[in-house]
């Protein structure tokens, strides 16, 4: 029997980082992150790198952002109280949607050393993310100020 993984091929310039702590309400009965919380780790970073460009997920210029898909490959376990680097990445784009590519690594340091040792990927996630106005009920056109933050 093969066995088969999802592949996410990550575009070359990333656009945002930020540092997660992995909590206890993250975890499974395994004792390490779970599974349905790595979507969740994906919309706090996104939701960190629109609120540095002055954004809402919900009001951008009137429009919102929503997700049409997602595909997740786990690569290794996050365990309690380690720091996470969420590196967001964003892909193809056209004019009304736009995907965002997400990687979770963890630095493991050697005891007694401050220097990072190893760096390993906890997760990938990609997003199909569309414009969508609420009022309309519909999708819409990318904003002027998301098409910018995503290409600054």
């Amino acid at each position: 029997m093969q066995r088969h993984k999802v592949r996410i091929t990550f575009p070359e310039h990333r656009i945002f980082s930020t540092e997660l702590q992995i909590r206890v309400e993250d975890l499974n009965y395994g004792g390490h992150l779970s599974n349905e919380k790595l979507l969740s780790y994906a919309h706090e970073t996104r939701v960190r790198f629109l609120g540095q460009h002055g954004l809402k997920e919900l009001d951008i210029e009137g429009v919102g952002v929503i997700m049409a898909d997602a595909m997740v490959r786990y690569v290794s376990q996050g365990h309690l109280n380690e720091m996470v680097r969420a590196d967001l990445y964003v892909g193809t784009t056209s004019e009304h949607s736009f995907d965002l590519y997400y990687r979770f690594v963890r630095e493991m340091h050697r005891a007694g050393s401050t220097s990072s040792e190893t760096k390993y990927d906890i997760a990938q996630v990609k997003t199909g993310m569309a414009c969508f106005d609420y009022s309309q009920n519909k999708i819409a056109r990318i904003p002027l100020a998301l098409k910018q933050a995503l290409m600054a």
